[in-house]
């Protein structure tokens, strides 16, 4: 994961959600301080929690949580072990 900032973070987060059809997305929990830039909210690019880009945001999140670096390659070694008959936990 590259350096946190507050204008990406969202994107590396546990929280973040993706909206079918849609480039924003939401937060599953938000920090409920968080303030927007003022543009991105006149335009509704930053309507947080539930529709919003991330680059509007104007602080880091209290409620920031990395995902796993080994997610994908955990549930690639839980998937192969299930196949052979085997059950990795």
């Amino acid at each position: 994961m590259q350096k946190r900032n507050m204008m990406s973070e969202c994107y590396d987060c546990v929280h973040k959600e993706a909206i079918a059809g849609n480039a924003h997305i939401k937060c599953n929990n938000p920090d409920h301080s968080m303030t927007g830039n003022a543009h991105g909210i006149k335009h509704r690019w930053f309507f947080y929690p539930t529709l919003f880009d991330p680059t509007w945001k104007t602080k880091l999140c209290k409620n920031f949580k990395p995902k796993s670096d080994n997610a994908i390659s955990d549930a690639i070694s839980n998937t192969v072990s299930q196949e052979n008959g085997q059950v990795r936990l």
